[in-house]
C-alpha cells in the first residue's frame, strides 16, 4: 500500500511537470512550457544525451535521448522511479526480463530492483527518481 502511494505521488508529480506546474518549487529553473519536450534535448551518436529538467532535494526529473544501440547498464536503486516514453520505443529490462515501451507509455519502478535500458531505435525518455525519503 505504501509503495502504491508513492507510485501514484512519482506519476501525478510527473504529469504535474510535464505540463509546467510547479515551477515555482523547482531548484533548477524549467525551460518556458512553449517548447515541447522532445524539442529540449538532440540525440548524440556516441552517447545517450541526458538533460535534467527539474530538481529538488527528493526528485529529479531527467530528460534522455537514446540513438539506435545505446541504453543504460544494469543498476538498482533503493528508492522508486518512474519511466514515461516521449518519442519512439525503448526496452526495460527487469531482473534480465524485456518489457517494451512505447512513446505515451509509462513505467513504475520499484525500489530494489535490477533493471536496465536498451534502444533498439532512437527514443526519448522522461525519468523521475526519487531520490531520498519522502
Amino acid at each position: 500500500m505504501k509503495n502504491t502511494k508513492r507510485l501514484t505521488l512519482l506519476s501525478a508529480l510527473l504529469l504535474a511537470i510535464s505540463f509546467g506546474a510547479g515551477t515555482a518549487l523547482a531548484e533548477t529553473p524549467i525551460q518556458p512550457a512553449a517548447e515541447s519536450i522532445q524539442a529540449q534535448i538532440e540525440y548524440n551518436a556516441e552517447k545517450p544525451a541526458k538533460k535534467v529538467l527539474f530538481s529538488t532535494p527528493q526528485y529529479e526529473l531527467i530528460l534522455f535521448a537514446f540513438d539506435a544501440g545505446q541504453g543504460l547498464k544494469g543498476h538498482a536503486v533503493p528508492f522508486a522511479a518512474y519511466i514515461q516514453v516521449i518519442e519512439g520505443e525503448g526496452v526495460l529490462m527487469l531482473e534480465d526480463k524485456p518489457v517494451t515501451i512505447k512513446a505515451g507509455e509509462g513505467f513504475a519502478l520499484p525500489a530494489g530492483v535490477p533493471h536496465s535500458v536498451k534502444a533498439p531505435g532512437r527514443f526519448k525518455m522522461l525519468l523521475l527518481k526519487q531520490l531520498g525519503k519522502l
